[in-house]
């Protein structure tokens, strides 16, 4: 009897264990319906998901069911990237020619799912398949090729100096000037434009390059604002080229076009005033440049006039008056008056 209540106890026991074991979250494996794997990476996501659009990626859709979005990237012959991140699920292509645009890095709370077959291998010098889509397990360690010295944002460093550096905007695909004291920081650090530009822009297909010479104006501020097609809510910048002025507008997440920048400052580095390297201007600064020459030049003409018209009304009146007076004279004192008056002094005597 005592042998009959252990092994059922030891039945029910096994089928609680059972129990308990499904009732938790699944794997990632049990997650997906297609043969292909993601590589969970918890603690790692992206400063902007749709910032990556700037690279050459693609949003291709963003959910709000969390708990089905590494299924849901499964589903998408083009997705490599699963992102769960501030509570939304975005599917992301990251692959463009041949290489991983998206740069994953330390976020809280976020968590990244990657198809093993899409990660790209590093490259490297010397290797001819730098450039080939390796499984993820060759490649573990780093998620992106584009290195530090392109990526990261710019430090002046805990030293004082005051020294004129270039560092590459990975969003804007140009370099920019800001002040390195003069010690520490990171490698994106460049003494020159041309250093910069000649190490960091190999990593941008020639169609997107932005020119350092002077921005792709129609493209990047005479472009009408475009949401998209997708349904999430970001906050951007367009230039408005009827006001002039960087104007704020919700951005969907994928699609829309270039006139599309991630703050009020780049839309105005980019747009209201950005000079070329041969001492030139955009179209916008040339067309505001000759607009208040010629605004200039008829206010200064109408003063001119106007001064030159004050001048002949006091002239006319200094005139007028002159001969006012000499006809009074003119009036009082005749030649009659004179010889009468010479008359009497002549008898007095």
């Amino acid at each position: 009897m005592a042998l009959q209540v252990l092994f059922l106890s030891s039945f029910i026991f096994l089928l609680l264990s059972l129990g308990g074991q499904g009732s938790g979250p699944p794997a990632v494996e049990s997650l997906l319906p297609c043969s292909e794997s993601l590589q969970e990476q918890r603690g790692l996501g992206l400063d902007d998901p749709v910032s990556s659009l700037h690279w050459g990626a693609e949003v291709l859709e963003t959910l709000q069911e969390p708990a089905s979005c590494a299924e849901a990237c499964c589903a998408l012959a083009d997705c490599n990237l699963a992102l769960l991140q501030d509570s939304s699920c975005y599917l992301i292509n990251c692959i463009f020619q041949g290489k991983n645009v998206c740069r994953l890095e330390p976020r809280d709370g976020a968590i990244a799912y990657q198809r093993g077959d899409m990660v790209e291998q590093p490259t490297t010098e010397g290797d001819e398949k730098s450039n080939e889509i390796v499984p993820a397990s060759k490649r573990m360690a780093a998620t992106s090729s584009i290195p530090d010295y392109c990526i990261l944002k710019p430090e002046a460093g805990p030293c004082r100096g005051a020294l004129r550096r270039w560092y590459y905007v990975m969003e804007e695909e140009i370099c920019n000037t800001f002040i390195y004291g003069g010690c520490k920081g990171n490698e994106n650090n460049h003494d020159s434009e041309k250093a910069c530009m000649d190490k960091c822009s190999t990593f941008v297909s020639e169609p997107e390059k932005i020119k350092t010479d002077k921005v792709n104006f129609q493209e990047y501020c005479a472009a009408p604002s475009d949401t998209g097609p997708c349904r999430a809510a970001f906050p951007r910048w367009y230039y408005n080229i009827s006001s002039r002025t960087c104007t704020e507008f919700i951005y969907g997440g994928c699609n829309g076009n270039r006139n599309n920048h991630q703050s009020e400052d780049i839309c105005k580095e980019r747009c209201v005033a950005h000079p070329d390297t041969e001492g030139g201007s955009d179209p916008l600064h040339t067309t505001t440049h000759h607009s208040t020459t010629a605004v200039a030049l008829a206010v200064l003409l109408a003063v001119m006039a106007a001064i030159l018209l004050g001048a002949m009304v006091v002239v006319f009146v200094k005139m007028t008056r002159r001969n006012h007076q000499e006809s009074s004279l003119a009036t009082i004192w005749s030649p009659i008056d004179d010889k009468e008056c010479l008359m009497k002094n002549a008898y007095t005597l």
